[in-house]
């Protein structure tokens, strides 16, 4: 009989699990009702929003995601806080 060689876990280095919180999924919900954004978009636009940031803080971004982010903080000034 083969054994197979399983790799060993590792950390992860980005943690996405702040939207699976009732509160967030609150927030999508009342965002989607007062925009009409889809909740799907509005979720996208947090996680962009999350990433580009986080990378942000580590290096410079590129201009293809400097105006990424452009793009998301936009969207950002209209969703009800």
């Amino acid at each position: 009989m083969q054994t197979m060689n399983v790799p060993k876990k590792r950390a992860a280095t980005e943690h996405h699990s702040f939207w699976l919180r009732p509160d967030t999924m609150r927030y999508i919900r009342q965002a989607n009702k007062l925009t009409r954004i889809p909740q799907g978009q509005i979720l996208q636009l947090i996680l962009d929003y999350f990433r580009l940031t986080r990378r942000q803080k580590d290096r410079e971004l590129t201009p293809d995601e400097r105006s990424q982010l452009d793009y998301v903080e936009f969207f950002l000034r209209i969703l009800p806080l």
